[in-house]
């Protein structure tokens, strides 16, 4: 069985020749793509961590938009004598 078997890898030597330049190009396009990976991570890990290495408190907004605002961008109308949203800044405590 192993004899026939390298006679037939033998008789057919491109095939043989090709199939391991592309098993060898697949290993190292993957190999690459994670070496590239891992060099973008560091460097924006370091890039952030200078950036922000003087910084003692970041101050974000809550909401990337204002929730009193309909689809349209014109205020909402509140219906008299109904409680306001929890999360809402116009709720009386």
């Amino acid at each position: 069985m192993l004899r026939a078997t390298f006679k037939s890898l033998l008789a057919r030597k491109l095939r043989l020749v090709l199939t391991g330049f592309a098993v060898v190009l697949g290993v190292a396009f993957v190999g690459g793509t994670l070496v590239l990976t891992d060099t973008l991570n560091r460097t924006f890990d370091d890039l952030f961590s200078r950036v922000n290495k003087n910084t003692s408190a970041v101050v974000r907004a809550k909401t990337a938009f204002d929730t009193n605002l309909t689809d349209s961008g014109t205020s909402s109308q509140r219906v008299p004598g109904a409680m306001p949203d929890a999360g809402s800044p116009f709720s009386s405590s």
